[in-house]
């Protein structure tokens, strides 16, 4: 693997101190093979939304204060509960990534503060990235040892199939994925299974299966995901219009699906994952867009359209500026997407029903 470069890309917002833990935590694991050239990419979304978003909840909580003389406890935590995200208008992670970047020759750090997007961090760094090989980990994350060397290696290895190993690698075929936890002290390991609802195309945790080699899912987490920067190019990168939440997933593992690619399970490790809120939120309107620009980019406007006519349902002027707005950011990727769609997903999708 020495002529190889992995990229680890984190994205954070906040999220003190769980991302430096992540940080250390991944670059300590691959330190421990030399073999490996890798980098670690941390990618700081600290921007005026996130601390808008902070002096929101801070007046929240002002307006409570003036109610809670006389309240129960169980009163006043409910009132707290409504205030998170945490309020605090210091980048604690990022000041802290900044001030060590350079004592660590495997540590990049960047900035993205046009907005808040993780999706948008993801695709700045992979510009950024000097490796032909992205994973892509959350920021608050723990690897199982030797979970993400190990994978890389079998990555770039003949891919494994019931019928024995083809003629091709998993990194010129496809995706591979390492199993989730939900929360870091869970002993449960998941993956997703796909879930399409009308014109919905989306995705539900569901057990892990083991097994003694990679097996094919048709959908997985991004969170975990390595993908050659070869196929990353190929369908256009993560779309330049997706904004906070939502929409990377259903693009990827959809895009993927219609352009041929496959995705792997990679069964031998995994990544504990801490589903907890994090110290900013999602906006409805944003959700729902970042929805309609995976639609569109996988299946085109017809599907677009039907699903956001399923979703924002009793007015028609916000399902126009969505839609609109989802093609006219997207349409140079559509178009790019379109030319290599080999599969057709209604039949990609009833065969895997059918298995």
């Amino acid at each position: 693997m020495a002529d190889r470069k992995l990229s680890i890309i984190i994205p954070f917002a906040g999220e003190y101190p769980q991302a430096i833990f992540t940080i250390r935590a991944i670059g300590e694991s691959l330190k421990a093979h030399p073999e490996i050239d890798f980098e670690v990419i941390a990618v700081d979304n600290w921007c005026p939304q996130i601390e808008q978003q902070a002096i929101d909840n801070m007046r929240l909580i002002l307006r409570s204060s003036d109610l809670t003389n006389g309240l129960s406890p169980e009163v006043m935590l409910e009132i707290a509960d409504k205030a998170w995200p945490k309020v605090t208008l210091k980048n604690k992670t990022g000041e802290a990534i900044e001030a060590v970047a350079d004592h660590f020759p495997w540590l990049k750090y960047i900035k993205y503060q046009e907005r808040l997007s993780h999706w948008q961090c993801k695709r700045v760094a992979c510009e950024a990235a000097d490796g032909d090989t992205f994973l892509f980990v959350d920021a608050h994350c723990i690897p199982s040892a030797n979970g993400i060397p190990q994978m890389f290696n079998e990555y770039y290895k003949p891919a494994s199939t019931p019928d024995g190993y083809e003629d091709f690698t998993y990194a010129e075929a496809g995706s591979m994925h390492l199993p989730l936890t939900y929360k870091i002290m869970e002993w449960r390991w998941s993956i997703y299974k796909m879930v399409v609802e009308g014109p919905y195309h989306y995705y539900k945790f569901t057990r892990f299966r083991p097994s003694p080699e990679p097996y094919e899912v048709p959908v997985m987490s991004t969170c975990g995901m390595m993908l050659s920067r070869e196929i990353y190019e190929k369908i256009g990168g993560w779309p330049k219009g997706l904004g906070i939440y939502g929409g990377g997933e259903n693009f990827m593992n959809y895009t993927l699906a219609a352009t041929g690619h496959k995705k792997w399970i990679y069964p031998h490790g995994v990544l504990t994952h801490h589903g907890e809120r994090r110290d900013y939120h999602y906006l409805g309107d944003d959700l729902v867009l970042n929805r309609a620009i995976a639609h569109f980019l996988f299946g085109g406007e017809g599907l677009m359209w039907e699903y956001l006519e399923s979703t924002v349902k009793n007015n028609e002027d916000l399902k126009m500026v969505l839609g609109e707005g989802a093609m006219k950011v997207s349409n140079d990727q559509r178009q790019r997407i379109k030319a290599i769609t080999t599969v057709d997903l209604k039949e990609w999708i009833n065969g895997w029903q059918a298995a």
